[in-house]
């Protein structure tokens, strides 16, 4: 698995494709926003993220929270709470067995979490009933070491899920501990940069409803569904488009991926897949059978750039074509 999400919130609300929740009591928000134009607020119910079981796992977020005494990340087994990560009541961070009702198992200084402003937190934690780990990290340092823990709640030494919860989130991302450096362990203080079509890219073969086929899907923040699109019956038809550059002009790019929204409007099989092109080398992602109602759907995570097989570089990603191609 290695890198399983990343996410920053700027288009569209979470769906059951890529998360669990109560999605009726998770809502984005314009105000406070970290990165990009929205966060997301799950203050009073959490976002979850599902794997496979592992007993090791790496997540980190930004959170934005005034409140003390509430849970900020957990990590759950089926349905079970294997461990919590709170704020307690002096600010310092906390690791709970359970629930936010638990025995507290590692514990950070006082006044560590400073309450309405961004603070970027990340945990590493190994659930075992007597060889349990954790670690925190508070903006790049850690906060939280601990090891020779009982981190196990349930029957299982393993976790399958990890929440997110009672605060603002933004730049969110989950890894484990299989696959190469850097995605098996601390990704560290992340962005997560949402880029928007803004250009045809070599390939324009879909039906737009009006205008250019670029202006019926360049909403920004949340797509408007039927009011613009484009649309096929062709198999093989393919819409690629330029995109904005990032705003960095420094730095790791991590990963790449597209983002696209679909559906049929008929009975009948249709499918359709993303495409990100880099240089003359494209990426085919999952194909995916549409409903007739629209869904978000993820592309391949491409944690290097295709062209080279290497690290993507920023010039790589501000020239990459990416759309969607019709599949049957």
């Amino acid at each position: 698995m290695a890198l399983i999400a990343y996410s920053g919130f700027d288009y569209d609300a979470p769906t059951s494709a890529q998360w669990t929740g109560n999605f009726g009591l998770i809502g984005r928000a314009t105000n406070p926003v970290r990165t990009g134009s929205h966060s997301l607020d799950v203050g009073v119910s959490p976002l979850g993220k599902t794997f496979s079981a592992v007993a090791t796992i790496i997540a980190g977020a930004a959170y934005y929270a005034s409140a003390t005494g509430v849970t900020i990340m957990r990590l759950i087994d089926g349905s079970s709470a294997q461990i919590s990560l709170t704020i307690e009541a002096d600010r310092s961070l906390g690791v709970r067995r359970g629930d936010t009702t638990g025995p507290l198992i590692a514990q950070s200084s006082p006044c560590k979490f400073p309450p309405s402003v961004w603070n970027y937190v990340e945990m590493k934690a190994t659930i075992h009933d007597s060889t349990g780990s954790v670690e925190v990290r508070l903006n790049g340092a850690a906060v939280i070491s601990a090891t020779g823990l009982d981190t196990q709640s349930t029957g299982n030494a393993q976790t399958t899920e990890v929440r997110f919860w009672q605060a603002y989130v933004d730049d969110l991302y989950v890894v484990d501990t299989t696959g190469s450096a850097p995605y098996n362990t601390f990704l560290g203080d992340v962005r997560v940069r949402t880029l928007y079509p803004d250009g045809a890219g070599s390939s324009t073969q879909w039906t737009p409803l009006s205008s250019t086929n670029v202006s019926n899907i360049d909403e920004t923040g949340t797509a408007d569904d039927d009011t613009t699109y484009n649309s096929s019956s062709t198999p093989a038809q393919k819409d690629l488009f330029t995109f904005g550059n990032l705003p960095d002009v420094s730095g790791t790019v991590l990963a790449v991926q597209a983002r696209w929204k679909a559906r049929k409007d008929d009975g009948g099989t249709r499918e359709a897949r993303s495409v990100i092109k880099s240089a003359a080398t494209t990426d085919n992602g999952p194909t995916e059978a549409l409903g007739l109602t629209y869904v978000s759907y993820l592309g391949d995570v491409l944690t290097a750039d295709p062209a080279t097989s290497a690290a993507w570089a920023i010039a790589a990603v501000n020239a990459i074509e990416a759309g969607y191609e019709l599949i049957t």
